[in-house]
């Protein structure tokens, strides 16, 4: 517990979670598009070698990034919280 009496906050855990989600999200994309990753790369403006170190999880994304290559299909990506 923190001080304030929140839970702490495992910022390795939360970072791990967010790599496997993107991870998760590009693969989606690829998947239901019918796209390689050199593909999604040209779409999106990316370099192919970042979409596979992104999709292996070994390289994190912002959301931003994320949210440019989502919109570059034709899609949309919506967050949500649970509190």
């Amino acid at each position: 517990m923190t001080e304030n009496g929140g839970a702490r906050i495992d910022k390795q855990a939360a970072r791990d979670r967010a790599t496997d989600k993107s991870s998760q999200i590009l693969l989606k994309i690829r998947q239901s598009k019918n796209l390689s990753q050199a593909q999604l790369a040209e779409i999106s403006g990316r370099k192919q070698s970042y979409i596979s170190r992104v999709e292996s999880k070994q390289q994190n994304i912002s959301l931003s990034t994320l949210e440019e290559i989502v919109g570059s299909v034709g899609g949309t990506l919506h967050m949500s919280i649970d509190l």
